[in-house]
């Protein structure tokens, strides 16, 4: 975390007001802001239907061709223009949140029984990127309701610390226990939708189509 710390120097009348109110008066509005990397996805051919079916132990019943995982990350960067009170050391500052969200490396595993280029291949890979659609999608959605939560929890208060070091340490740890039980939820929001996309019609045109490419 980067906090530049007086670039705001104390002079003229802020020397005899109180701190508190000194930080109130010059310290710039907080400021939160969720930023959607960019969806990739890696193919992986390296595991047979029967091991891709034994992680999709929730498909009951059903010979498993292809799985999507991804697992959903943040990256923070907490700053913010601070002031340090010249004598005590005081430091308070208003956060400037930048929050990176991510499921890359996204995987999209193909069974490797099905050779890339063939038809099978072609439509299994077909079904695999509506999930990745619906994560891209689904970040989409996600990042200004992250923003407006972190506003509303966080919001535009003033934090003081007893040092400039204190802070660096603090700031980020906050706005990181804010964020993460809303990642959490979003990891199983986006969960959810994906079951969406494997309803039995879905199963059986698949059923259908991969029957067509073996004749």
């Amino acid at each position: 975390m980067a906090i530049t710390a007086c670039a705001l120097i104390l002079g003229g009348c802020d020397l005899v007001r109180p701190f508190d109110q000194v930080c109130e008066r010059r310290l710039q509005p907080a400021s939160f802001r969720v930023i959607v990397e960019p969806v990739q996805h890696d193919l992986d051919a390296s595991l047979s239907a029967a091991q891709l079916t034994r992680r999709g132990a929730t498909t009951a019943n059903r010979l498993v061709l292809g799985i999507t995982s991804a697992t959903m990350r943040s990256t923070i960067a907490a700053s913010g223009n601070g002031l340090t009170a010249p004598l005590s050391r005081r430091f308070c500052v208003r956060p400037q949140v930048e929050v990176r969200l991510s499921v890359n490396p996204l995987k999209v595993h193909i069974a490797r029984e099905q050779a890339a280029g063939s038809c099978e291949h072609g439509i299994t890979l077909a079904h695999e990127l509506k999930h990745v659609r619906v994560y891209e999608r689904y970040l989409e959605e996600l990042a200004p309701r992250l923003e407006s939560e972190l506003k509303a929890r966080i919001g535009d208060r003033l934090f003081h610390y007893a040092s400039r070091t204190e802070g660096e340490r603090a700031l980020p740890a906050m706005v990181d226990q804010a964020l993460r039980p809303l990642i959490e939820q979003g990891m199983r929001d986006a969960e959810q939708r994906q079951k969406a996309v494997d309803t039995p019609e879905e199963y059986a045109r698949l059923d259908e189509s991969q029957s067509r490419c073996l004749k």
